[in-house]
């Protein structure tokens, strides 16, 4: 009798470790409808059925639980403020002071300006553009203006439709535009016109945040390792492929 009530306690005792352990890892992430920074151009939802996809996969692949909230228009700090947020997925500028405060995942999903040009032209840089004329989004006008290394021309324009005629016309050398709109364009009203011809000149990305020394260090630590093999194996440019988006920061091709 004495055994099997040992037994029965040691059960008990181990399933109850269990118990705490998978409930130790159960999530909930929050992130906004939008994200800041960046027009998705009416592909909020495809933006959002990406993040499912991979942030489940990634729970699978690596053991732990999930659950996803959206808040409409909301900024990614408000986020983090709310009660039962584990962790969110937002836009932070990754700064040596922000990084004392909040623990960043690798990046998820980037954006940020690149260079569009014509399909017959090699530019590779903006170095590779003095005295040529390069149109501009204005919402980019301030990290173009600072850079005093280049010698082009600056031309804004408010609507990137006409700056990509005016590139086809050759009344300008080059565009440089989010890069979410310049696929956009690259890959439907001028395809075989126009293409991307650099990197991101200013990297900003989506990643997955929570506060520095919160109980939340494993999510941080679990999500990258699920991150990195799902790249590793292809199923991340799958999933992008499927939902129509482009990442600018991995290989095309």
């Amino acid at each position: 009798m004495k055994r099997v009530v040992l037994l029965l306690a040691i059960v008990c005792l181990a399933t109850g470790c269990l118990w705490r352990k998978a409930e130790d890892r159960s999530y909930t992430i929050y992130r906004s409808s939008r994200i800041e920074g960046i027009n998705l151009l009416g592909k909020e939802t495809s933006v959002q059925g990406f993040l499912d996809d991979l942030f489940f996969e990634i729970a699978k692949r690596k053991g732990f639980q999930i659950e996803m909230r959206t808040m409409p228009n909301a900024k990614t700090q408000s986020l983090l403020e709310i009660k039962d947020a584990d962790a969110v997925i937002g836009t932070i500028d990754l700064t040596p002071q922000n990084q004392k405060i909040f623990l960043y995942s690798e990046p998820i999903y980037s954006f940020g300006p690149v260079m569009v040009i014509r399909v017959q032209d090699s530019y590779k840089s903006l170095a590779e553009l003095k005295d040529k004329f390069v149109a501009f989004d204005r919402n980019y006008a301030g990290y173009l203006e600072g850079r005093n290394d280049v010698a082009f021309i600056f031309k804004p324009y408010d609507q990137m439709t006409l700056a990509m005629e005016d590139l086809i016309q050759g009344k300008i050398d080059a565009v440089v535009c989010d890069s979410f709109v310049a696929y956009q364009y690259v890959n439907s009203f001028y395809a075989n016109k126009i293409k991307v011809s650099t990197p991101l000149l200013k990297e900003k990305a989506l990643r997955l945040i929570t506060y520095q020394h919160s109980k939340h260090d494993e999510l941080i630590k679990l999500f990258n390792e699920g991150l990195n093999e799902v790249k590793a194996q292809g199923t991340y440019k799958k999933m992008l492929n499927y939902w129509g988006l482009v990442d600018p920061s991995t290989p095309q091709k």
